[in-house]
């Protein structure tokens, strides 16, 4: 089937693993030269099953689902997996398959494999430390709320004990740039998390409890600061989805928002990623002040009445809960809350591993 050199000689120049399997006899009729740099120890009789022991354990219900979704004509999108080696050595590579069937009724895979090791490492990093900076000034904006109230209180007790307008001028002045700080704070964290929300959808499989554990990571490193109890728990260890990062790691940034917003000194806020099989669940709850009654139905409503000030006098848009929700939306999910005045909150959130 494969005869012409020019296709040979382009294939092994581009650098690009490609194989086309032949469904009906199941074999693997062409492989090129990068290939079998990709899969070393690959024989032409033993290509199928060896080809199939290269992928992670944990990717293979994965890849099987794809390869049916494949086979049934509604697979549209490229596929990420690992490849694991003897020597325990991982990568990331990205999967490009297409079928087609010939002028003599024989289907085939014709499918592109491309390294991404490299790339989804520089991405992880990338996203690493943007959540980190996320989690920072979340903390930062809630500190410096709490250090304007106490300011405030001051304030007022220095006016009302100092006689004397110099001196009154010098303590708004005080108050003001204290002021300023926070919402300059304010500004590029809300801004950040709409200008973000409102770019178009780009998903990608991702290990969805690693990355929330490094997010709560950072948070954790500043419980001392924030005087509030968060733990994490994710089952099993490893969960993958796929997801917009950027967009979702917003919605688990702003639930922390509210959260810290609504919870007193010494409270504990909590979050959960579980596995459920065609989904996964995202639980983030809090024994904090609870929502009160009125609020519920309007709650995800945009410039909703149930946007209140924080403890320590944080401001709401009365936007946040609204792009949640819409961000959750977009991948197909769902979200929910459970709350009582008083007695806490917690929030919901389920994303279906396939978008139907």
């Amino acid at each position: 089937m494969i005869q012409s050199p020019h296709f040979k000689s382009l294939t092994d120049e581009s650098g690009i693993a490609t194989f086309i399997f032949d469904i009906g006899n199941k074999e693997i009729i062409y492989k090129n030269r990068a290939f079998s740099i990709l899969f070393p120890g690959c024989e032409e009789a033993e290509i199928p099953g060896k080809l199939w022991d290269f992928v992670h354990a944990d990717d293979h219900e994965y890849a099987r689902k794809c390869f049916d979704d494949l086979l049934q004509g509604t697979l549209k999108k490229e596929i990420h997996l690992r490849i694991a080696h003897e020597n325990e050595r991982l990568q990331w590579v990205r999967a490009m398959p297409s079928m087609y069937t010939d002028s003599e009724g024989r289907t085939f895979i014709h499918c592109h494999i491309i390294d991404v090791t490299a790339e989804l490492i520089n991405e992880h990093t990338f996203a690493k430390y943007a959540n980190k900076k996320n989690s920072i000034l979340n903390i930062l904006a809630h500190e410096l709320a709490g250090s304007l109230s106490i300011a405030r209180t001051l304030s007022s007790k220095l006016k009302s004990d100092v006689l004397g307008e110099t001196h009154n001028k010098l303590v708004d002045h005080v108050m003001q740039i204290n002021r300023e700080a926070v919402e300059l704070i304010r500004d590029l964290t809300s801004r950040e998390f709409l200008e973000t929300a409102n770019v178009v959808l780009t998903k990608k499989r991702v290990d969805v409890a690693r990355k929330v554990a490094e997010y709560i990571e950072e948070a954790k490193n500043a419980e001392r600061k924030i005087k509030r109890t968060i733990t994490f728990n994710a089952s099993p260890k490893r969960v993958h989805l796929s997801i917009d990062e950027s967009k979702f790691m917003q919605v688990i940034n702003n639930l922390m928002s509210n959260a810290l917003k609504f919870t007193t000194e010494n409270g504990i806020i909590a979050f959960k990623v579980e596995d459920k099989g065609d989904s996964v669940l995202f639980t983030v709850s809090d024994n904090g002040i609870g929502i009160p009654k009125k609020h519920h139905a309007v709650l995800f409503d945009q410039y909703t009445s149930a946007g209140r000030p924080g403890l320590q006098g944080e401001a709401s848009t009365g936007l946040g809960m609204s792009v949640v929700k819409n961000i959750v939306e977009w991948h197909k999910g769902t979200i929910w809350f459970e709350s009582e005045e008083g007695n806490g909150t917690t929030f919901y959130i389920e994303i279906p591993r396939e978008a139907p």
